[in-house]
């Protein structure tokens, strides 16, 4: 691809929060935004974010990833809602991204 090699060191893994290496003498770490913020006081993060990329404390880049529903999925609520007296979305994912997701197919009950 014609890039160049970068040299990585101190490479450092948190599961379930993010990750830390010295990359080129730049300290860069990417994870969850409430790790980062206690690790990073002064980087401004954002608030949508999934994940965030700080580079020597600064906040560099904020990914956002949202679940969309399929298209069949307000079709179906519509069919559960014609057999049954309440539909309800049941999930293992955290609860922002489970509120977000119920609402945006109309089920109003939901579990995280």
């Amino acid at each position: 691809l014609g890039l160049p090699r970068l040299v990585v060191s101190g490479v450092q893994h948190a599961p379930g929060r993010g990750a830390s290496a010295v990359v080129d003498g730049h300290h860069v770490r990417i994870g969850r935004p409430s790790w980062l913020r206690g690790l990073e006081p002064g980087a401004e993060i954002s608030e949508e974010a999934t994940a965030v990329v700080t580079v020597d404390g600064t906040a560099a880049l904020a990914i956002v990833a949202r679940d969309l529903p399929r298209p069949s999925a307000m079709p179906a609520v519509a069919r559960l809602r014609a057999l049954v007296d309440e539909v309800a979305v049941l999930s293992g994912d955290q609860q922002e991204a489970v509120q977000r997701l119920a609402a945006a197919i109309d089920v109003g009950t939901w579990r995280a």
